[in-house]
């Protein structure tokens, strides 16, 4: 497939919480009013991702049919903006809304293709509603993506075919429930423990032998994966992980390759009031920004 110059970038904002709209004032303006966009010297255009969250009334056991109708918009979203030479950038919510961006990958570069997942993240996100011990719907996408569950979720979002296991990197995943850990070992998906991903020799070495081996590449963050210390306010956050700045190296290094399509970063929460909202809004600034600034080619839809 061949490599390219994008000709701008497309923010698709996520404006939710789970599938319940929170934010009446924008809190993604601060990546705007900033300047972070801007890091790519290159055009950019802002949608805001969007469903009819009424027509659910709260209704639990249509959880997973909500989930797959506001990923649905992410996915047109992501369509329109690969048809037009745009790179992707999600921004917003949680981890469950990424699905929407490899749904429309996968619509627009062919169910044929080797879409890569590079999954970074202090969770594994690869429970299932019957082994979770939390209930926490944010611990299930990745198992989603594999076709594990919720079927109706990953097809809304417009994933038809699920990326298949040998295409996924998770790292560093250093908080992993016992079944979780056992299913994932199972499903042969590459991961990457804290140790490795600090160690740039090797950090360097897996990402070159996943990029030969994939067309093209979906990069997701949690923020979770920085060390509490850099994400004090978020709501799932785990000691001992990597700093901002092996990160943001380490970011670089994958957004350099020519290979990467799409950039999620999201659980970043800006508007939360507890302690420390600030800093974590600092380094998801700085999360996009060095990505950005590193990405400049993206695998061509011309020859497809």
């Amino acid at each position: 497939m061949k490599i390219k110059e994008y000709k701008g970038i497309k923010v698709i904002e996520v404006p939710y919480r789970n599938v319940t709209k929170t934010y009446e004032k924008r809190e993604l303006d601060d990546y705007k009013l900033c300047g972070t966009y801007y890091k790519g010297d290159v055009p950019f255009k802002i949608v805001q991702a969007n469903y009819d969250e009424n027509k659910y009334n709260d209704d639990e056991s249509k959880i997973f049919e909500a989930y797959g109708e506001l990923c649905g918009n992410i996915c047109e979203e992501t369509k329109l903006g690969l048809k037009n030479d745009y790179a992707i950038v999600l921004t917003g919510g949680g981890c469950g809304h990424m699905i929407g961006v490899l749904g429309g990958m996968q619509q627009v570069y062919g169910k044929d293709k080797d879409i890569g997942l590079i999954y970074i993240d202090a969770h594994g996100d690869f429970n299932t509603p019957e082994t979770t011990l939390t209930n926490i719907i944010g611990g299930y996408p990745l198992a989603v993506i594999s076709g594990l569950c919720c079927d109706e979720w990953r097809l809304g979002g417009g994933l038809e075919v699920p990326i298949k296991n040998d295409n996924i990197i998770l790292t560093d995943g250093r908080n992993l429930d016992m079944l979780e850990e056992k299913a994932l070992k199972k499903a042969n998906i590459t991961l990457i423990n804290t140790e490795s991903f600090n160690d740039k020799d090797i950090w360097k070495k897996s990402i070159d032998s996943f990029v030969d081996k994939v067309d093209v590449i979906c990069v997701h963050i949690d923020e979770d994966i920085l060390d509490i210390k850099h994400v004090p306010n978020h709501r799932t956050p785990e000691p001992n992980g990597p700093d901002i700045y092996t990160a943001i190296e380490n970011i670089r290094y994958i957004m350099s390759t020519g290979k990467v399509a799409a950039y999620s970063l999201l659980s970043v929460y800006h508007g939360d009031k507890n302690p420390g909202n600030e800093i974590s809004t600092l380094n998801g600034m700085r999360l996009l920004g060095s990505a950005l600034e590193s990405w400049r080619e993206y695998p061509s839809l011309s020859n497809i």
